[in-house]
């Protein structure tokens, strides 16, 4: 698929979510406006952030910004939290210390990835000229004096990295060439994304030669002999498919892809969660598995690879479901497969980060229900959702409604059609699910399929009602990453993991039985049951996800 021609997102402000999803948004919205996240709180000390200045104000304004406009509900703080930002700033317009000639701390430089993005998705949304001043003061003052230096003096030797730290990142106090240094390693990439959007925004192309610097230097990392944070790098990694979009660079993209499926290999839970760091299972993140999902949808739009968004929903159903909290902030849990076949809490919510960047992982959900390129509309997922379709023959107005991923069935009905035209419609039909059977306004039609997805051409019009139903496939499967426990797989029945209540001593050994589907959701394997990890903020409990030697069918 030629970059120049990636399927098209919708903007947010065309969909709204319907279902689970919108639960899930208003859950995580009305988080964020408890009084942690107030303009009175949210605004933090070095110590208090623990040296990561602006990280917090910067994911909150981000989810606040995104969350609004995917649920079109207006955000009780962000003006007053946005108004406070200059005068919390220092005296050159960004957060933290005034670094000393020749010194960089990569914890503020990380932070600031996340100002910029807030900064500028505000900017896409209200189209405000004083957004623009307080970017060009960060990108000015903290950012482009960097030029130069990632390439000549950044880290990248191993053993110029201490291991370790915790589920919060800390600096480490001796500087290495000129380095203050994060347990988050390789945390200064963060800004890549950041960076690349505020580039993309002013088009100023003075932004242009420490984005590729900072590229080049990613690109020499080498992920796993430095240990390096899973978030980090696939934030990195989001920067560069934001950059190949906007130049058409294939290379990019193929870079993308090995070190993408590097991470899966050796840095992915069996729940498709994440490990903290490469080689350092430790604990998983929803940072890192937000944009894990992002990362792997803007590769399928690259590729046209089905396999990438088989990818997003067994990292949406089972690893982003599995992370959000009851109060609909998210935490950590553990790292499913490494060395233990159960899935357990490690955190109940990481308030001073992932809970943020639930907002934006939840609205890119939304925002990803349909994709379109010309006369043609993508369905990468199904859902309850109502949207406004922008073709090149006019605009269609469409009603999803969806039981899935439980479910096995899609309706799609046509509220408006500005003038009849014709178009494509593009089904998911991933190796999971087994397209059953399609209908158009009761009249049964071929089941057609290419790259990944069920194909259909009618001309639309206003009242069409189209009908998909598949069957998810219950299978067994081996583990995925290479440095799972080995000799154990998952059961799974479409793009859901099934796994049972942890037993109090020792773990379930399944028989060598047939796999039997109970209803929608269970299914049995002997005299055991098993039920999908995916549910709807329902309190947590401990599961086991993987079962020794079982028979792959």
């Amino acid at each position: 698929m030629n970059p120049m021609t990636w399927p098209r997102p919708l903007t947010l402000m065309d969909q709204q979510a319907g279902g689970e999803l919108a639960v899930r948004l208003q859950r995580n919205f009305d988080r964020l406006e408890e009084e942690k996240y107030q303009p009175h709180k949210v605004f933090l000390t070095n110590e208090e952030s623990f040296y990561w200045p602006g990280d917090t104000e910067g994911r909150t304004v981000l989810a606040l910004a995104l969350l609004a406009q995917a649920t079109q509900r207006q955000p009780r703080f962000l003006a007053p939290i946005l108004q406070l930002f200059p005068q919390k700033m220092n005296r050159l317009g960004y957060f933290g210390d005034i670094q000393d000639r020749g010194g960089w701390d990569e914890q503020q430089l990380a932070s600031h990835g996340w100002v910029l993005r807030a900064l500028c998705e505000l900017y896409r949304w209200k189209g405000d000229p004083a957004l623009l001043e307080m970017i060009r003061r960060i990108l000015d003052h903290l950012v482009l004096p960097l030029r130069g230096r990632v390439q000549t003096s950044y880290p990248l030797d191993p053993r110029a990295r201490e291991q370790g730290g915790g589920i919060i990142g800390t600096r480490r106090l001796q500087r290495v060439d000129g380095w203050i240094l994060s347990t988050d390693v390789g945390c200064v990439f963060i800004l890549l994304d950041g960076l690349v959007q505020a580039w993309s925004l002013l088009q100023d192309d003075k932004l242009r030669p420490l984005i590729e610097e900072m590229i080049e230097v990613f690109l020499r990392f080498d992920l796993d002999a430095i240990r390096a944070q899973t978030h980090a790098t696939l934030s990195a990694l989001r920067g560069l498919m934001r950059y190949a979009e906007a130049t058409s660079d294939r290379s990019l993209v193929d870079a993308v892809a090995v070190r993408f499926d590097l991470y899966k290999r050796l840095a992915m839970s069996e729940n498709y969660e994440n490990h903290g760091w490469f080689g350092r299972p430790s604990h998983s993140e929803p940072c890192a598995i937000i944009d894990a999902l992002m990362t792997a949808v803007t590769l399928w739009r690259a590729t046209g690879t089905a396999l990438y968004l088989e990818d997003a929903h067994h990292i949406t159903y089972n690893a982003l479901a599995a992370t959000q909290r009851p109060n609909g902030g998210f935490g950590c849990n553990s790292c499913c497969g490494a060395d233990s076949p159960f899935l357990e809490i490690r955190m109940q919510e990481a308030h001073w980060c992932c809970t943020m960047r639930g907002g934006e992982g939840l609205s890119f959900v939304a925002q990803s229900a349909y994709f379109t390129r010309e006369n043609t509309v993508f369905v990468p997922f199904f859902a309850d959702n109502r949207a406004v379709l922008r073709l090149d023959g006019g605009e269609v107005t469409v009603e999803q409604k969806s039981s899935y991923p439980v479910g096995g069935s899609c309706t799609i009905t046509v509220v408006d059609c500005s003038n009849p035209f014709g178009l494509e419609w593009r089904l998911f039909a991933p190796s999971f699910l087994q397209p059953a059977s399609l209908t158009l306004n009761d009249e049964s039609l071929p089941v057609k399929r290419g790259d990944g997805f069920v194909l259909l051409d009618h001309r639309v019009s206003a009242g069409d009602t189209l009908v998909y139903r598949f069957d998810p496939v219950l299978r067994r499967l081996p583990a995925l990453g290479e440095r799972c426990l080995p000799g154990y797989g998952t059961v799974r029945r479409g793009p859901l993991i099934l796994a049972v209540d942890r037993p109090q001593q020792g773990e379930i050994a399944l028989p060598d039985a047939e796999l039997i589907q109970n209803n929608e959701n269970t299914c049995r394997c002997g005299s055991i049951e098993l039920t999908p990890l995916y549910h709807l903020l329902q309190p947590w409990r401990d599961r086991q996800v993987l079962f020794a030697r079982p028979k792959l069918l």
